[in-house]
């Protein structure tokens, strides 16, 4: 076998490997990319559960129906209000510097 058909040989070989590699290292990259998204999605979630099992054991106690706490949650300076009133301004709020 000539020189030269040897080395051809050998770097078309070369060239196979090479695109075989480049294949690999992309399919790699790909799967990494993947997972990395599907740990980032997953840890999310498990964060989203523990924020609210932490909350429904903090407010399990107050969502039994607790006129108290009912009283006390819609009330402004004593006067119970209903929802819908809650936002609304008090007697004697300040009305701002150029109300009469």
């Amino acid at each position: 076998m000539p020189l030269r058909q040897a080395a051809d040989e050998l770097l078309e070989q070369s060239d196979l490997l090479d695109g075989q590699l480049r294949l690999r290292l992309a399919a790699y990259r790909e799967g990494y990319e993947c997972g990395r998204e599907a740990g980032y999605a997953a840890g999310r979630q498990d964060m989203a559960d523990e924020l609210a099992e932490a909350w429904n054991r903090i407010a399990r106690p107050i969502s039994r129906i607790n006129p108290e706490f009912l009283r006390r949650r819609w009330s402004v300076r004593g006067e119970l209000r209903t929802r819908e009133q809650f936002g609304q301004p008090a007697p004697g709020d300040f009305k701002g510097r150029g109300a009469a």
